[in-house]
Order: C-alpha cells, then structure tokens, then sequence
C-alpha cells in the first residue's frame, strides 16, 4: 500500500496542474476577449463640421467593439437625446460620434435659440386639443399645417360705388348697392375653404418644452401633458405667413411618419364644391357609410 501512495500523490499533483493550466489558459483568453463584445453606436454618415446639427441624414448606427469605443460613443439607444444638437468638433465619414463632440452646457445655456438652424427662424402658433392632435405632437415631430378661413376675408375692400365707378346718388343705386353688400356678406358666411399651408415642417417645442442640449426633460407621471401652444422651425417666409393668417382662420396640424419628407406637388383647396363633390363619389361615399365590400 505504502508503493501506491507515490503514485496517488503523482496523479494528485498532476489533475492540480491541469486544472492550474485551464484556469490560466482560461483568463488569458478573457483578457484577450475583453471589451470585444458589439455595440450599436452613432457614426457619421457623411463628414461633419463643427457647428453642424445632428440630424437623421447625418449619423447611422453600427456595431462597433466596446473596448475600442467605451462609453464615450453615443449609443442608438441614445439618439432621440442628441437630435438637433450641434456639433464642437468635426467627424470623418465612418468614425463614431462621441459625447465629446456634443457642444456642452455653454450652448444649452442659449435656450431654444440653440437649436434654431442658421436662416430659421422659431414662431409659436396656438393649438387645441383638437388641432394639436390631443397632446400627442412632441418635439422633433414633423407636421403639415391646414389653414380653414373664409374666402372673403382675403378679398380687396371695395366701397359702395355703382357700376360707373361713381358713389350711389339715388335711393335706387343706394338701395342696389346696400343689398348687394348685404348679399355678399351672407354669401360669404359658411363658405369656408380648408388650404394645405405648409409641410413637413420641425415641431421645436411643445409649450414650454423643448430638448435642452438635445435632452428632452421628463415630465411627472401624474403631470398633465396638455399644452396650448406650440413652436415650429420656418423659414422667415413661412413665419411672415404664419402671422398673418393666425388670427384669420383655425390653424390644424398633421403629424407626419418621420420618414415620410414628401411634400405634394400641389395644394388644392377644399371647397363647398369641392367638398360636394368628393361625397358624390360612389367608394367615398360608401367608406364614409362604413360599409365594407
């Protein structure tokens, strides 16, 4: 028994430097694969200049090793957080966007302002609940705007001249000319006409919220989310616009699909008419019924 135990004791130590090898071999091989798990991070799409602003167009996501990029890339994840804000450094096509080169609290400190790309301009225009789509618009959105007014108000001022050009004399002419205005304004009542004004046009904020730096802030849970306002990214024609007809007519807005940027090739109006007949249609008409074919 006593020739067994150099034996034991051999096999003993020799399962010890197996195990001592493996467990080695093992942790070499983490390190060596450590930080070389993929991340999905934000790359630029194109070569970007500082004071460019991030933009869908302008990153693409790619999985990239970790331990090359760290947590210093911006993740996919993160990329509503850094929509629309401007850039301190320049990147090359391909290369990774980095926290760094997100300009900083010194921006943040411009408020909107910040945001507003050069030639732009911000214009808040009133909404309800009904025209504001209940709530559900958020900053970064994109909208259409319908204008619904009445004709009539755009018409020129006429005065009540005859046909000669010259003011009425008799009681006739003065009688034509107060039941023709008196026709006219009645003809006017209910004949509104519904325009589409503007498209895919950038919500900036809603209310009072906007993304600071990029960062949207939270709201509470039980804080109502109902606004009355809204503010848009125009160009200064479309802002002049917007000022003037604000008060003419009700604005309402159409929430887009981010990735729909089309624009129709023209705008009709929709009419009394125009309206009479889009119902005269046989499959509209049945739609509208609700019933199914």
């Amino acid at each position: 028994m006593n020739k067994n135990i150099p034996l034991i004791v051999a096999a003993a130590l020799g399962l010890l430097a197996v195990g001592l090898i493996y467990t080695y071999l093992n942790r070499m091989k983490q390190q060596v694969y450590k930080g070389m798990d993929m991340v999905h991070i934000l790359v630029a799409s194109d070569d970007l200049k500082s004071g460019d602003s991030l933009s869908q167009n302008s990153v693409a996501g790619r999985d990239y090793p970790e331990k090359y990029v760290g947590d210093r890339a911006i993740r996919v994840s993160d990329a509503v957080v850094v929509m629309n804000a401007r850039l301190k450094n320049n990147v090359q096509k391909g290369h990774p966007v980095f926290w760094s080169d997100i300009e900083g609290p010194d921006s943040v400190s411009a408020g909107l302002a910040a945001v507003i790309e050069k030639g732009m301009r911000a214009i808040t225009i009133p909404v309800t609940e009904m025209t504001g789509l209940a709530g559900m618009i958020k900053p970064n959105h994109r909208v259409d705007i319908l204008f619904t007014f009445d004709p009539k108000l755009f018409e020129p001022e006429q005065d009540n001249r005859s046909a000669t050009g010259a003011l009425p004399e008799t009681m006739d002419e003065l009688r034509k000319a107060f039941l023709s205005q008196v026709q006219s304004q009645f003809q006017g009542n209910g004949r509104l006409t519904t325009a589409l004004l503007m498209e895919n046009i950038v919500v900036l904020a809603t209310g009072k919220a906007f993304p600071e730096g990029g960062v949207l802030p939270q709201a509470a849970p039980d804080e109502d989310e109902m606004y009355n306002s809204v503010t848009l990214l125009v160009t200064p024609l479309q802002a002049r616009m917007l000022a003037y007809v604000v008060d003419q007519g009700k604005l309402s807005l159409l929430l887009r699909n981010p990735q729909d940027a089309a624009v129709a090739p023209q705008r009709d109006l929709v009419t009394p008419e125009t309206f009479y007949e889009f119902l005269s249609q046989t499959n509209v008409s049945t739609a509208l019924s609700g019933e199914v074919q």
